[in-house]
């Protein structure tokens, strides 16, 4: 599992670090030596240093924000910035940075981790949404998603795209203006676009559907319409196919599936925590329900008290779950006594790993449960 972990560090979408207190490198994927214009994550780790201050444009302000990391003055992994910097490739990019300060339980700096990822894009569309109404209409037109102005009773008011633009011309009606949403997606999905629409201007927030949707040539297709207020009664949608999205998506999912299978073969207990104070495993493998005894339903509902006969224990797990809810720490491990179903108490290790998004939100833990009485007995022989 760990190496499959590290297959996924290391072809994320978004460059990942880790570097120690005097700005050496210590890990780095390919997507970050990308960026960086490094011709792979060893040539980046070889030869940049100093957290790679050179490279920005705003080196004194970057610096500064490292140590204001390290001193607690802003918030630790909650804060993203924004830098331009100058690869060595000669390319000026811009990229978005969440760093946070890893700690002892002692609260003692022991590293930086953090993401960068390359908004180039996003802040050249922006620029171009801040050009004139003209230039904004011809670059509108140029790329690959529709803009449509709706009324509050659902009736396509403008088109601001080419006629001829692929998700325009999946829609059934041959002149948008003037048509209801009825008329253009359906009774179905119309109705859906109708709430989301009341929704939008009640709310002033953004809102975004998905729907299918056959094309001209018997095609099924995948739609994603993202609206926003304009104006006090009209929406804008921008409409984008997301049908090799959803294809990822299927193929994700198969691929979760098989990792599943691989857990189920694993010889360790493993199941699934959410980041709450009283979590209970769900989502456990046949290891698990052989080790303990106890099925998913029997262990959801069981205190700690009930399986593990030293109140010392239980106190120092409950102690150390509370800290990984809380993100004093990302992983703990444990050795104590186990009571199983039929009573038998047996000696196992408890492993407690947080799994973050690309953001460094936490997601959930992976409790692992391996049974070490043999290994404890072959000790305390020897």
């Amino acid at each position: 599992m760990l190496a499959g972990l590290d297959v996924l560090l290391e072809n994320a979408p978004i460059g990942i670090f880790r570097a120690d207190l005097q700005g050496r490198y210590r890990f780095a994927n390919a997507k970050l030596a990308e960026i960086y214009g490094y011709t792979s994550s060893a040539h980046l780790m070889r030869h940049l240093s100093d957290f790679g201050h050179h490279l920005y444009a705003d080196a004194a302000g970057r610096r500064q924000f490292f140590q204001d990391l390290l001193a607690g003055k802003v918030g630790d992994g909650r804060v993203a910035q924004e830098f331009l910097i100058h690869s060595r490739k000669g390319l000026d990019l811009w990229v978005r940075e969440q760093i946070q300060v890893v700690r002892n339980p002692a609260g003692d700096p022991l590293c930086f981790e953090g993401y960068v990822e390359d908004i180039t894009a996003r802040k050249q569309a922006e620029q171009a949404l801040a050009e004139s109404q003209l230039r904004y209409k011809r670059l509108v037109c140029a790329i690959p998603q529709a803009l449509m102005i709706f009324s509050q009773e659902g009736k396509c008011l403008e088109l601001i795209s080419s006629p001829e633009n692929a998700c325009v011309a999946s829609l059934p009606a041959e002149h948008l203006q003037g048509k209801a949403v009825q008329e253009l997606f359906g009774s179905e999905v119309s109705d859906q676009l109708r709430r989301l629409i009341d929704r939008c201007l009640s709310s002033g927030s953004q809102q975004t559907l998905e729907y299918p949707l056959t094309n001209s040539a018997g095609e099924l297709r995948y739609q994603e319409i993202c609206i926003v207020p304009y104006g006090a009664d009209c929406v804008l949608g921008c409409i984008q196919d997301i049908t090799e999205r959803k294809r990822l998506e299927l193929a994700l999912l198969e691929i979760q599936q098989r990792f599943w299978g691989i857990v189920e073969s694993c010889n360790l207990g493993i199941s699934l925590l959410p980041l709450e104070p009283e979590a209970s495993p769900h989502g456990m493998n046949s290891a698990l329900k052989d080790i303990t005894g106890y099925s998913a339903e029997e262990l959801k509902a069981l205190p700690l008290e009930a399986c593990i006969p030293d109140l010392a224990d239980v106190e120092t797990l409950k102690k150390l779950w509370q800290e990984l809810v809380d993100g004093r720490r990302s992983h703990y491990e444990w050795e104590h006594r186990y009571t199983r179903k039929n009573g038998q108490i047996i000696w196992v290790k408890s492993q407690v790993y947080v799994v973050r998004d690309e953001e460094q939100k936490p997601l959930f833990a992976v409790y692992f449960l391996d049974d070490i009485s043999e290994r404890r007995s072959i000790k305390f022989c020897s």
